[in-house]
This record gives C-alpha cells, structure tokens and sequence, in this order.
C-alpha cells in the first residue's frame, strides 16, 4: 500500500492555547524571561515533554516548546503526529 502523501506547503494553522492568560503559567515564562534577559539568551528550546508542561502547559510527545525572552510561547507539533495542530502560538506577556 503507497503512503499518503503529506503536503508540506500547506498553510501553518495557529491556535491559541487553552492556557493563555492562567496566572500560574504566566508567572513561570515571567520569571524564565527575565532570567533569559540577565542571561542574554534570546529564547530557550524545551524539548522534554515534563519542562514543556511546567513552563508552557503543554508537553505533548514529539514535540517542542520555545520561549522568547519577549514572554512569547512556540509549540511546535509534527504535522505527521498531530494534523490538527501544526503550530501553537500564545502570548502570556
């Protein structure tokens, strides 16, 4: 049987996190972001589903979290794992 041919050029769909605006997670990316800014680091990579959900509030397998020093939240999820849900986008800042 052939595999099915995944277009990746397709547009990228955001959705905005369940989570937006929960004090406890707005919080910790405060605190991460002004430890990045004395630490002159511009954003972080979690890759770790346990660091993802502490940070952010979502630590889906295969899949990845960066946070801005701005306070921004990226979680990148594999088209090919999770169709529905290509890219997160939330603000907490």
């Amino acid at each position: 049987m052939p595999e099915e041919e995944v277009d990746l050029t397709q547009e990228v769909r955001y959705h905005k996190g369940a989570l937006v605006g929960n004090k406890v997670y707005a919080e910790r990316v405060r605190r991460a972001s002004s430890l990045m800014a004395k630490a002159e680091l511009d954003a972080v990579l979690l890759t770790k589903p346990q660091n993802m959900l502490y940070l952010a509030g979502d630590g889906r397998l295969c899949a990845f979290t960066i946070v801005s020093k701005t306070g921004a939240t990226y979680v990148g999820v594999p088209k090919t794992v999770y169709p529905q849900a290509c890219l997160t986008t939330t603000r907490h800042l």
